[in-house]
């Protein structure tokens, strides 16, 4: 064991010296400074096991000598010396990073040894716990998932910074077995996937995961898959659950456009003709994306207007109603979201088509609580 003693007085070094080293098993070798820069020189130089100071110094007083010391003794603990027996002294001394407080002449060999061996060892866990926890801050600034730490007992709540940018943040503390991100979970899902953490948390699983669509911070929807860790008291009781989401919208949306192009392609070799394809496909493509509605539109080269000429919807849609507005629509280039796509010839997204003015459906999408609408151009050549 190595140890540095940084002590002015030279009778005090000496009884220091001997009291670790009487009736000792372990082999102890202590290197003795008399002066502030000496001792910080002689850390520069060579690791140690454990670093004694005294905070009285001709070059150093008080807790700046700790300080110091500790900033160059990054591996090592810190025990302080003093001939004063002050609580006070004592209580700063520990706030300031040092191990222990020891007065000199209460010393013996074996409670001096002891405090040395205590002091390492509680040292090598605060070193432990630092990196644990610089390794979990780096990791969160580090990962585009978002991570979250709830604390359920209390409704505390933590979330990441990339969870704060991409879903914003959620209330700090919100009361008790409160779901902190339920609101932002997708209607259509908040049930099932309530439902399902509740009886994770009530079973004595730790274990759990959801996929669903989660409101991010501007308004839009992602699909995330949740992981969590559930933590129990020695009864079973959850009063911690830990986590991360990660975004995998793009995945989906590329799993989406694959099974919509293999049941396209199977709808036209199934179907004799192409009018009798194109409802197959128009159901493929809504049931797979989730959409309520859809309509292909036909360009009549008579009258140059759009009309409709085929249209599905989802079952709970009052069909006859938009059946009806559908097919008695003849658009001009420029009306509505399909006569604006036939003008630009480029896919048009529509957040909210209750803002539009001219939208010919407009009524009928306020009864039906319609909202957002996407349309896009199918090319024959240069031909929409």
């Amino acid at each position: 064991m190595h140890v540095l003693l940084i002590e002015d007085n030279e009778d005090d070094a000496e009884l220091i010296q001997q009291a670790l080293c009487e009736r000792s098993t372990d082999a102890v070798t202590l290197n003795w400074a008399d002066r502030l820069q000496t001792g910080i020189k002689k850390l520069s130089e060579c690791p140690v096991d454990a670093v004694l100071v005294d905070l009285s110094l001709p070059d150093s007083q008080g807790l700046e000598t700790l300080d110091r010391v500790r900033a160059q003794a990054h591996d090592a603990p810190v025990i302080v010396l003093t001939g004063l027996d002050n609580d006070v002294v004592a209580e700063k001394s520990l706030l300031h990073g040092a191990q222990d407080y020891l007065v000199k002449g209460r010393l013996t060999g074996d409670a001096l040894r002891r405090a040395i061996r205590y002091a390492m060892g509680r040292h090598r866990v605060e070193q432990a716990l630092r990196k644990s926890e610089e390794r979990f801050h780096l990791t969160c600034l580090a990962t585009r998932d978002g991570i979250w730490d709830w604390e359920i007992t209390s409704g505390v709540t933590w979330f990441n910074e990339a969870h704060q940018s991409v879903y914003g943040s959620a209330p700090e503390k919100l009361r008790r077995g409160h779901i902190p991100w339920a609101e932002q979970i997708h209607s259509e899902d908040q049930t099932a996937v309530l439902t399902n953490l509740a009886q994770v948390l009530q079973s004595d699983q730790n274990l759990w995961n959801a996929e669903y669509r989660f409101r991010r911070a501007d308004g839009t929807y992602a699909y995330v898959i949740d992981h969590g860790y559930v933590l129990r008291d020695h009864e079973g009781h959850p009063y911690r659950m830990i986590g991360a989401k990660a975004d995998i919208t793009e995945r989906r949306q590329a799993e989406t456009m694959h099974a919509v192009q293999l049941a396209v392609g199977l709808a036209l070799e199934e179907s004799a003709s192409l009018s009798e394809a194109v409802p197959k496909i128009l159901r493929t493509m809504c049931e797979l994306q989730g959409w309520t509605l859809g309509a292909l539109w036909l360009v009549h080269s008579q009258d140059k207007t759009l009309r409709c000429n085929a249209l599905w919807h989802q079952p709970s849609l009052p069909a006859e109603n938009f059946a009806r507005i559908y097919r008695g629509l003849a658009l001009r280039q420029g009306a509505g979201l399909a006569g604006q796509v036939w003008k630009t010839g480029d896919a048009t997204l529509c957040p909210d088509i209750l803002n539009e003015a001219d939208c010919p459906i407009l009524h009928a999408a306020q009864k039906a609580d319609l909202h957002g609408g996407i349309a896009f151009p199918i090319h024959t050549g240069k031909e929409i």
